[in-house]
Protein backbone atom coordinates (compact mmCIF):
# COMPACT_ATOMS: atom_id res chain seq x y z
CA UNK A 1 0.00 0.00 0.00
CA UNK A 2 2.92 2.34 0.66
CA UNK A 3 5.31 1.16 -2.05
CA UNK A 4 3.51 -0.15 -5.10
CA UNK A 5 5.37 1.43 -8.01
CA UNK A 6 6.68 -1.86 -9.39
CA UNK A 7 3.29 -3.54 -9.15
CA UNK A 8 1.20 -0.60 -10.35
CA UNK A 9 3.52 0.55 -13.15
CA UNK A 10 6.34 -1.84 -14.06
CA UNK A 11 4.42 -5.12 -14.07
CA UNK A 12 1.08 -3.95 -15.43
CA UNK A 13 1.65 -5.69 -18.78
CA UNK A 14 2.10 -9.05 -17.05
CA UNK A 15 -1.28 -8.63 -15.38
CA UNK A 16 -3.24 -7.00 -18.19
CA UNK A 17 -1.70 -8.62 -21.27
CA UNK A 18 -1.02 -12.11 -19.90
CA UNK A 19 -3.55 -12.45 -17.10
CA UNK A 20 -0.95 -13.20 -14.45
CA UNK A 21 -1.36 -12.37 -10.79
CA UNK A 22 1.16 -11.91 -8.06
CA UNK A 23 1.90 -13.27 -4.63
CA UNK A 24 2.49 -10.36 -2.31
CA UNK A 25 4.15 -10.48 1.09
CA UNK A 26 4.16 -8.17 4.08
CA UNK A 27 0.97 -6.28 3.19
CA UNK A 28 1.22 -4.56 6.57
CA UNK A 29 4.76 -3.34 5.76
CA UNK A 30 6.34 -5.05 8.77
CA UNK A 31 3.67 -3.54 11.01
CA UNK A 32 3.95 0.00 9.68
CA UNK A 33 0.37 -0.18 8.34
CA UNK A 34 -1.05 -1.34 11.66
CA UNK A 35 -0.68 2.15 13.11
CA UNK A 36 1.55 1.08 15.97
CA UNK A 37 4.43 3.22 14.71
CA UNK A 38 2.44 6.40 14.12
CA UNK A 39 3.62 7.95 17.40
CA UNK A 40 6.74 6.05 18.52
CA UNK A 41 8.61 2.77 18.18
CA UNK A 42 7.41 0.31 20.86
CA UNK A 43 10.29 -1.45 22.65
CA UNK A 44 9.05 -4.97 21.87
CA UNK A 45 8.32 -4.28 18.19
CA UNK A 46 10.14 -5.39 15.04
CA UNK A 47 11.40 -1.89 14.38
CA UNK A 48 13.25 -1.89 17.70
CA UNK A 49 15.30 -4.94 16.67
CA UNK A 50 18.66 -4.60 14.94
CA UNK A 51 17.75 -7.17 12.30
CA UNK A 52 14.96 -4.86 11.10
CA UNK A 53 17.16 -1.75 10.91
CA UNK A 54 16.92 -1.78 7.10
CA UNK A 55 13.11 -1.73 7.29
CA UNK A 56 13.18 1.04 9.88
CA UNK A 57 15.45 3.11 7.64
CA UNK A 58 13.23 2.49 4.62
CA UNK A 59 10.18 3.99 6.35
CA UNK A 60 11.56 6.14 9.16
CA UNK A 61 15.06 7.08 8.05
CA UNK A 62 16.00 10.74 7.66
CA UNK A 63 14.71 11.05 4.09
CA UNK A 64 11.61 8.87 4.45
CA UNK A 65 10.16 9.71 7.86
CA UNK A 66 8.16 12.81 6.91
CA UNK A 67 6.61 11.15 3.85
CA UNK A 68 5.83 7.95 5.78
CA UNK A 69 4.16 9.79 8.65
CA UNK A 70 2.11 11.93 6.26
CA UNK A 71 1.00 8.80 4.41
CA UNK A 72 0.14 7.00 7.65
CA UNK A 73 -1.96 9.92 8.87
CA UNK A 74 -3.88 9.90 5.58
CA UNK A 75 -4.44 6.15 5.72
CA UNK A 76 -5.53 6.43 9.35
CA UNK A 77 -8.11 9.08 8.42
CA UNK A 78 -9.50 6.93 5.61
CA UNK A 79 -9.71 3.91 7.93
CA UNK A 80 -11.60 5.94 10.53
CA UNK A 81 -14.10 7.14 7.91
CA UNK A 82 -14.65 3.53 6.85
CA UNK A 83 -14.96 2.32 10.45
CA UNK A 84 -12.01 -0.06 10.32
CA UNK A 85 -8.44 -0.26 11.54
CA UNK A 86 -5.44 0.67 9.44
CA UNK A 87 -4.49 -2.99 9.30
CA UNK A 88 -7.93 -4.01 8.07
CA UNK A 89 -7.83 -1.33 5.40
CA UNK A 90 -4.34 -2.33 4.25
CA UNK A 91 -5.25 -6.00 4.02
CA UNK A 92 -8.53 -5.30 2.23
CA UNK A 93 -6.79 -2.97 -0.21
CA UNK A 94 -4.13 -5.58 -0.96
CA UNK A 95 -6.40 -8.57 -1.47
CA UNK A 96 -9.01 -6.58 -3.41
CA UNK A 97 -6.46 -5.79 -6.12
CA UNK A 98 -7.30 -7.64 -9.33
CA UNK A 99 -3.56 -8.29 -9.75
CA UNK A 100 -3.09 -10.08 -6.41
CA UNK A 101 -3.72 -13.82 -6.32
CA UNK A 102 -2.09 -14.61 -2.97
CA UNK A 103 -1.33 -12.47 0.06
CA UNK A 104 1.23 -13.76 2.56
CA UNK A 105 1.04 -12.30 6.04
CA UNK A 106 4.09 -12.17 8.26
CA UNK A 107 2.63 -11.96 11.73
CA UNK A 108 5.04 -12.48 14.60
CA UNK A 109 2.38 -12.52 17.31
CA UNK A 110 -1.20 -13.73 17.46
CA UNK A 111 -2.26 -10.34 18.86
Amino acid sequence: MIQRDAIEKDYVALFDDYGLGTTIWSPLASGVLTGKYNEEIPEDSRMSKDRFAFVFKQYFGDQAKEKTLKTLIGISEIAKKLGCSMAQLALAWAIKSKDVTTCLLGATKVS
